[in-house]
């Protein structure tokens, strides 16, 4: 019974889902941190990411789509005190693996399918570095979040688009203001993912399919014995 139950369920994911590759690009700065008493800003930079993905159809509209992420986030620090156009003083990034497990939620209309999706991830640091003068980082090696968007379905291409929130802390960041008074802040990271993916390839469906299969005809021929 329970073979039968998996069974269904793989052949009726592999109809409309399958693997597949997105990228894209982020929106995404350092929350929390305020330069008080000096002509200081933090600016973030346009990032990408890039990954995989393997999307899974459920009934009543909904599927679950594991993805695999490479994320890479900056931004640049400026000084104010030249005046209004700032001169760069360095910049700080940081390059994430992350899992999201994406929920969706849609309505198939003809080739076109709009949804609305969910999307809680963890992540691992794999590199950061901090060049801006006087700002001095510790940062977090894991986190964790989640972020809350839209996206459209058209044929085999995915358009989406998603805020993300940090819930755990980027790391420690340390600087010396005007008064010579050591401040420190422990920021997340927050911000828009615009990204489009391709889903070309249903062969894992088919592999577990026929796994499964083959482990039915094994526990049937043990039963013969």
């Amino acid at each position: 019974l329970i073979l039968g139950i998996l069974l269904s369920t793989v052949s009726f994911a592999n109809a409309k889902g399958g693997f597949g590759v997105k990228a894209g690009l982020n929106f995404q700065s350092l929350d929390d941190i305020s330069f008080s008493n000096i002509n200081y800003t933090l600016n973030r930079k346009t990032g990408w990411n890039a990954g995989i993905l393997y999307k899974i159809s459920l009934p009543l509209g909904f599927a679950v789509q594991p993805e695999l992420m490479y994320s890479h986030s900056r931004g640049i620090g400026k000084d104010l005190s030249s005046g209004n156009i700032g001169l760069n003083q360095g910049e700080y990034t940081i390059d994430n693996l992350q899992l999201p497990v994406v929920v969706q939620w849609g309505v198939d209309l003809f080739m076109f399918r709009p949804y609305l999706q969910i999307a809680p991830y963890i992540g691992y640091t794999i590199s950061s570095s901090c060049s801006i003068q006087g700002l001095d980082s510790d940062k977090n090696k894991f986190q964790y979040g989640v972020g809350i968007g839209a996206g459209l379905e058209i044929w085999k291409f995915q358009l989406s688009g998603r805020y993300c929130w940090d819930l755990g802390e980027v790391g420690k960041y340390s600087w010396t203001d005007a008064n010579n008074n050591i401040m420190s802040a422990t920021p997340k990271t927050k911000g828009f993912e615009l990204s489009i993916a391709i889903i070309f390839c249903k062969y894992l469906g088919n592999f577990l399919k026929l796994l499964i299969n083959h482990l039915y005809l094994f526990y049937k021929t043990l039963q013969n014995f």
